[in-house]
């Protein structure tokens, strides 16, 4: 396998072909992935997640589509962090590089745009790493032509609440969110669920992206007597308020960070200051099915915590669409579409069925991290450190 890069105006292409290049009957699926800004490395690992699963099938010979057997080419776009170059993107994958199918990246941002493309080319998309509520409600009508595998916010948010009950506090709960749409379902689901779950919300802070200056907030909920903080913010956002936290002698028992607090680099830039921050997730090592122990193989040591998961749900997506290829015995949008509809089985992050419209929920757990490791605290595996240790 080899892989080469290439640059066409500001975007760079990345092609997965076999040794001898690219075959005629080779099928192209194709996305765009932030290799820069906030979210730089989540892209690499979806990307990781990608090519593990395209290398696996082409070894195993491809797809058999229209009982000839195909291998898949992976194309993949760099838009640099800016979601205003993704749509032009998806519709050069589709245009210039005859793409079947396009694949997701990540948070709304990114997977809103590109589904757009899919619904107006009419060319089937299969996503992950986006909450589903943030993603349907981008699309008045519904989607068409996407498909996304993920957590459900009302079910997600009541990791936090099942986390907390583990804890002995005061109930009071400062909400720390970005002005997106990932902060905005979030924060309106805790907010509902609060009351009926023990708890009240005390203070809410809703920040535009790029917050650095935190002070206002921390005092806010500090004054108002949280002692658990919820969190839905991109990493430098949080990394910044975690800091702030820490140094204005705000001492929460309980910290979450959605989004932010999900890989190895925030235990990086924060040290033990990371350490007892929880976060929900999806998929933890040692669960899911099949190409699940393969993904932990092969990646498990580059990247940690919810990251890893993402090379699951990306490793997932493709295992779907190349299922969905094979049932379907075509790669005409139309069939393929229906096809990818009525996936119902076993994959790396576990059992899959499009159940919710065109989005098929993966039932949410909570992880902690605990001496550099992100460890399942609900489901119980392990005790939950409380208070957070760092911010104390």
């Amino acid at each position: 396998m080899t892989i080469r890069y290439t640059r066409q105006a500001s975007a760079a292409t990345l092609l997965l072909a076999t040794a001898a290049g690219a075959f005629a009957q080779d099928l192209v699926v194709g996305t765009s992935l932030p290799f820069a800004g906030p979210f730089a490395q989540y892209g690499e690992t979806v990307r990781d997640g990608y090519q593990l699963a395209v290398e696996q099938i082409n070894a195993k010979g491809g797809v058999m589509v229209g009982g000839k057997t195909h291998k898949l080419k992976l194309v993949i776009l760099d838009n640099q962090g800016d979601p205003n170059q993704v749509a032009a993107q998806g519709r050069k994958l589709v245009q210039n590089e005859k793409a079947v199918a396009l694949l997701g990246a990540l948070t709304p941002m990114f997977n809103v745009p590109i589904s757009v493309v899919a619904d107006s080319a009419k060319v089937p998309l299969v996503m992950s790493l986006v909450p589903i509520d943030a993603w349907q409600n981008a699309r008045k009508g519904g989607w068409h032509y996407a498909w996304n595998i993920y957590a459900h916010e009302p079910e997600a948010t009541t990791m936090s609440w099942k986390a907390a009950d583990q804890i002995t506090t005061n109930k009071k709960v400062a909400l720390f969110l970005n002005s997106d749409d990932d902060g905005e379902i979030w924060g309106r689901n805790w907010a509902a669920q609060a009351q009926a779950a023990g708890y009240q919300i005390a203070y809410t802070a809703k920040v535009p992206m790029g917050t650095t200056n935190w002070s206002t907030h921390v005092n806010g909920a500090k004054a108002a007597g949280a002692e658990i903080v919820l969190g839905q913010l991109i990493p430098p956002d949080a990394i910044a308020l975690w800091k702030q936290m820490k140094a204005l002698g705000f001492k929460p028992k309980m910290a979450t960070c959605e989004k932010c607090g999900s890989g190895a680099f925030w235990v990086d830039a924060l040290g033990p200051v990371a350490d007892g921050t929880m976060t929900a997730d999806v998929w933890v090592r040692g669960m899911g099915g099949p190409g699940a122990a393969e993904v932990t193989q092969a990646l498990g040591d580059k990247w940690k915590g919810k990251q890893l998961t993402g090379a699951v749900m990306a490793y997932t997506a493709v295992q779907v669409l190349a299922d969905a290829m094979q049932r379907a015995g075509s790669t005409a949008p139309q069939a393929l579409n229906e096809a990818i509809g009525k996936t119902d089985g076993n994959f790396a992050v576990g059992k899959v069925k499009f159940s919710l419209g065109h989005a098929a929920p993966v039932p949410s757990l909570m992880l902690q991290w605990q001496g550099g490791q992100a460890l399942r605290i609900v489901p119980k595996d392990v005790a939950v450190i409380a208070p957070a240790a760092g911010l104390n």
